[in-house]
């Protein structure tokens, strides 16, 4: 899955970079072309983790060191807040469910018995779940930050990297997404952003 991440994203940059050279027929000045690479970039990002997202590992992520997370407080209220986006209209967020075990129920049998419900099984959630509790401690990372909590930050930040290394352990491609999407971001920390870009579109 990491060579069709790499495949789709470059696929996706040199579409759009074909399009710039025929509508335009001329270099771009540096404002335009931020404003292009941030579309470049956010269409790449949506490929890489669309693949990340539909990878068979993601659609069920349970391990010992979620487990452990989850009875935080902070990601207690999180995941609740996460499990209520997946109402949405086309929402792909699967939240985790709890399990139950076999017990009576106050259904009888012909015979009079009580008819036993059977098991059912919890399931770990889904990465689109997870990966909005990432956003979401990313979002909370980033206020304390703001606010000079950097104590809170520094909590956070720890929650955060632990919830990562889990989700990287649990479905390899979720890392190489976030190393391909990140890489879109590149030309945006360096001065004139747009003029970086124009070296990938004109390959000068």
């Amino acid at each position: 899955i990491a060579s069709d991440l790499e495949a789709r994203t470059a696929g996706a940059v040199d579409s759009v970079s074909g399009k710039i050279s025929s509508v335009f027929g001329r270099r771009l000045d540096a404002p335009l072309l931020e404003a292009t690479e941030k579309s470049i970039g956010q269409k790449a990002r949506n490929i890489v983790y669309d693949l990340a997202f539909s990878d068979p590992d993601a659609k069920d992520i349970f391990s010992t060191g979620i487990q452990e997370l989850s009875r935080s407080d902070t990601m207690k209220k999180i995941m609740a807040d996460v499990a209520k986006k997946a109402s949405d209209p086309d929402s792909k967020i699967i939240p985790p469910t709890a399990g139950k075990p076999a017990g009576a129920s106050t259904i009888l049998a012909p015979d009079g018995t009580p008819i036993k419900t059977p098991a059912q099984v919890g399931t770990g959630g889904n990465l689109v779940f997870w990966d909005q509790v990432k956003q979401d401690l990313d979002d909370a990372i980033e206020a304390a930050d703001r606010s000079g909590a950097r104590g809170e930050m520094r909590r956070l930040m720890g929650l955060k990297n632990r919830l990562v290394t889990e989700l990287d352990n649990a479905v390899p491609s979720y890392g190489r997404a976030r190393d391909l999407a990140s890489e879109t971001f590149g030309a945006a920390s360096a001065p004139r952003a747009g003029y970086n870009f124009d070296r990938i579109v004109t390959g000068k």
